[in-house]
């Protein structure tokens, strides 16, 4: 009851209040128009006491007359705008000044999807057997090849007429080889791929069963074919320590002398041939893809952006390697020892290592070509018998090189020791020359 009366008592203060306010806007009507009326019968007894000079004679003003104004009000309505000003903020940069730090834990945008490289593949058995190999052909890349790639990285002057040799690099915290075109990778469907990039991870990106391998070599192909530009096909080659055993390939890189972060680039001083990286250093020049089973799968490039659309390829054999030129190839990630303005010696002791964890796999297949059920034996070096008619050869395959180190102490390079300055300068084979010659005569 108490609740209605309250909603009564409201109700009558509202209306009275609206009640006022009307009065008060009828009140403040009347005096507009009381003053406008006011100031027309002013303005209209002027004219008729003091009548214009006109042709027309002027009628006089009755007492008390009351004159009605029709009267036009002219406005305009302007509407201001408030100028707005967008201020465009920068895309936020991914990745940028990434490094091996976190092995690719601290990787941000297209790194973190669901399709990303590299993985731990599984045992042979366990693949899924396919049949599918695509066709690899590729090309001599010779030192001193005047050659460009398409983002300009082999260099040019600005007028783009000059033109430079194929390098080996240190860039993006790998030891790489940038070249236009290193060989082609043609999948069954037609897709075509060109070689253009090689680069080296100490220790391997790719495990096999949970087994990390010393380096992983990865010849990063790039589509060309319609509808695969935006497309990679990656093959890789895993290496394992093998004291005593060297690789034609990774001979032909002189890997003594790798770039390295002061000394980012090096002139190639070799032909370089992909092929040769299936041959150690005792084989014949053969100029064929020896056959070797591969893993396949769908993921990423294992480095930023971390794109996917990519195919990789993985010898399913690691292949042997010396520790030594493994230890060169470690060793070149890292600045060498130098002494600074003051005399110290500065020593980089940063982690020689640069690659990525291993990522989810995500239901994704994992498919096995085994090059020894497919009418592919594998290659065995024909080793000729011996008669007892013959004779030996000596065949030199390596230079030897020199090299002067500041100081009295040995660089501990692997394999160099001291000499004396006239062995390094060619004196005393020159002098041995010279007395041959006095001796035949």
């Amino acid at each position: 009851m108490k609740f209605i009366i309250r909603n009564i008592l409201v109700l009558i203060t509202c209306f009275a209040c609206l009640n006022i306010i009307t009065s008060s806007f009828k009140a403040r009507e009347r005096t507009i128009f009381s003053a406008l009326n006011s100031d027309i019968n002013e303005m209209l007894y002027n004219e008729t006491k003091y009548p214009p000079q006109s042709s027309e004679a002027c009628l006089p003003a009755k007492k008390n007359q009351t004159y009605v104004a029709n009267f036009t009000v002219n406005y305009q309505v302007t509407n201001i705008t408030t100028p707005l000003i967008i201020i465009p903020t920068p895309t936020p940069q991914c990745n940028v000044d990434w490094n091996y730090s976190g092995h690719g834990s601290d990787w941000e945008c297209y790194c973190t999807s669901d399709q990303q490289s590299p993985i731990d593949l599984p045992t042979k058995d366990k693949a899924t057997l396919a049949p599918i190999r695509p066709v690899l052909n590729y090309e001599i890349v010779s030192k001193g090849d005047q050659l460009e790639t398409v983002d300009n990285i082999n260099g040019s002057n600005d007028a783009g007429t000059e033109k430079t040799s194929t390098k080996i690099r240190y860039q993006n915290h790998a030891i790489k080889i940038i070249a236009p075109n290193m060989g082609k990778l043609v999948k069954l469907d037609g897709s075509w791929f060109v070689a253009e990039e090689i680069q080296f991870h100490t220790p391997s990106e790719h495990t096999i069963a949970g087994e990390r391998f010393d380096m992983e070599m990865q010849i990063i192909h790039y589509g060309r074919s319609q509808g695969d530009i935006a497309k990679q096909a990656v093959l890789s080659f895993l290496f394992k320590k093998s004291p005593g055993k060297y690789n034609k390939f990774i001979d032909s890189m002189d890997f003594y002398s790798l770039p390295n972060p002061l000394n980012p680039e090096r002139e190639i001083v070799q032909d370089l041939y992909i092929p040769n990286v299936l041959y150690s250093s005792d084989d014949d020049d053969i100029p064929v893809m020896k056959p070797f089973s591969f893993y396949t799968y769908e993921g990423s490039l294992t480095s930023p952006p971390c794109t996917e659309r990519t195919t990789h390829y993985v010898a399913a054999d690691p292949i042997e390697l010396s520790s030594t030129a493994l230890a060169m190839f470690k060793e070149a990630l890292r600045k060498p020892d130098r002494i600074d303005e003051k005399g110290n010696v500065v020593v980089d002791n940063s982690v020689l290592e640069n690659y990525r964890e291993k990522q989810a796999l995500n239901e994704r297949e994992v498919f096995i070509y085994d090059h020894t059920k497919y009418d592919c034996p594998k290659y065995v070096k024909k080793i000729p018998k011996l008669s007892q008619a013959g004779h030996y050869e000596k065949r030199v395959k390596e230079a030897t090189q020199y090299i002067r180190v500041n100081g009295n102490e040995p660089s501990g390079l692997p394999g160099a020791f001291v000499v004396g300055e006239d062995e390094a300068k060619g004196i005393e084979t020159q002098q041995a020359n010279e007395s041959a010659v006095e001796e035949s005569k």
